[in-house]
């Protein structure tokens, strides 16, 4: 949990390679991707997935809009009273987070959100012409990840023991997220190959989504699979842990809720009464927005827990010596873990009131390497940016529309944590919402 070790680690990638026991854990979910390979091949879909996450790009949220729309018609029904009923956001988030990260990578979306919510739906358009059987529902895909991601977590912490903990339920989920993926693979390789046929190697203009790039550099259908499932993973889980958590911590911390509810209207006025669009530009203009979700990422960060194995010996710079302040030497084959939820929790460095929630803590705070939750160095999270514009639009949206939102959970049941591949709240964050008056707002 040193920041000076974090950061000798996580910037010598090829001295500090992810342990082989990670990569044969995930293996039958996720195998070779962009989170498991090293060298070239990293350096290769690195390159292939900047150009996706660019300031430009990220000014145009026409996709988080039209999706969001969605989540609020998926919500339950709004009574009399002006209040929902008690659901899972938690739930709701990873529907829409699968539905845009669906449509970045395929052009289309799977709409998922349209898909629960079964008979309320006015109509289901996927957007999508190809075919999927009830096994390859939006709904059955979205409970397949949420139980590949599970054995998955619990494989690698049995380090390399991990072969002990497998099951025909755990092969039957990664069966079905893959089989899905391949729907969308098979596609894309038809179109690269028609394309290329004619001696043309320039995009055509309806080629909308990551996975036509990737398929004009794969070479097997097999590894178009898993480079497009490790990004869907990826995007789909972490947006949706960090604003559950976001709103988890701000239902506690009412002062700050009213803060950022105050923030909003002054930045972007209310849903009949916009001051200004809401883009990427606007979102990081918001200070407390952004003091708010790092605040959230530093409490509960994607990856809490990491590892990396010397390829060969070296030190690391604190950690020997009499009093642990040297130098420490490291054999071939040592594993080196960290675990940066400890580092962000450390009240050496974030003082006595490390384990609260103060989104005030960032004013005028510059961080270095005691705030890594997109990672650090040559492998830092390329999706970042994405990720947390994504989830700023959702909460501005969200206290545009409602004016009220309350736990439904006892505060003791809200602290409660589930670590899969990342840590989320184990009951789902159950909230109801209580709807803005249209005519005052």
């Amino acid at each position: 949990m040193e920041p000076r070790n974090i950061q000798s680690v996580l910037t010598r990638e090829t001295i500090f390679p992810r342990p082989q026991s990670h990569i044969k854990s995930v293996a039958p979910f996720l195998s070779k991707g962009v989170f498991t390979v090293h060298g070239e091949a990293w350096k290769n879909v690195r390159d292939l997935l900047r150009p996706q996450f660019t300031t430009r790009k990220l000014q145009d949220l026409v996709i988080f809009a039209k999706h969001v729309d969605i989540m609020f018609e998926a919500m339950p029904t709004i009574g009399d009273d002006g209040w929902t009923e008690e659901f899972s956001f938690l739930e709701l988030l990873h529907f829409f987070t699968l539905d845009t990260t669906t449509e970045l990578l395929f052009g289309t979306s799977v709409n998922s959100q349209r898909a629960a919510m079964g008979e309320r739906c006015r109509y289901l358009d996927t957007g999508t012409s190809i075919t999927l059987d009830n096994r390859l529902s939006p709904t059955n895909v979205a409970k397949a990840f949420d139980c590949a991601n599970e054995w998955a977590s619990l494989r690698m912490r049995l380090g390399s023991a991990y072969w002990l903990c497998d099951s025909l339920q755990f092969r039957r989920a990664c069966k079905t997220v893959h089989d899905f993926t391949d729907k969308f693979v098979s596609q894309a390789l038809k179109m690269s190959a028609e394309y290329h046929a004619v001696g043309s190697s320039a995009l055509p203009s309806n080629k909308g989504g990551l996975i036509d790039s990737f398929a004009d550099f794969a070479t097997s259908s097999e590894e178009l699979r898993y480079q497009t499932l490790h990004v869907l993973v990826a995007a789909r889980d972490t947006t949706a842990a960090m604003v559950s958590w976001c709103l988890n911590r701000l239902l506690r911390n009412r002062t700050s809720l009213a803060r950022l509810r105050s923030e909003v209207f002054a930045h972007f006025g209310t849903e009949t009464k916009p001051h200004q669009q809401i883009n990427f530009v606007t979102l990081k203009a918001c200070k407390y927005l952004q003091w708010v979700l790092m605040e959230t990422n530093r409490l509960y960060p994607a990856g809490p827990l990491n590892a990396r194995t010397a390829t060969e010996d070296t030190i690391l710079p604190v950690g020997g010596g009499p009093d642990g302040t040297q130098p420490i030497a490291l054999r071939k084959g040592t594993q080196v873990k960290f675990c940066n939820y400890l580092t962000h929790r450390d009240k050496s460095i974030w003082g006595e009131d490390a384990w609260e929630f103060r989104p005030e803590r960032w004013e005028n705070r510059r961080h270095g390497w005691e705030y890594t939750p997109f990672g650090g160095g040559a492998r830092l999270c390329p999706g970042q940016q994405y990720g947390l514009t994504e989830g700023g639009y959702v909460l501005v949206r969200l206290f545009q529309r409602f004016d009220q939102i309350e736990s439904m959970s006892p505060v003791q049941e809200m602290d409660k944590k589930q670590y899969k591949t990342i840590i989320v709240a184990k009951d789902g964050l159950r909230i109801r919402l209580h709807k803005a008056n249209i005519a005052t707002a």
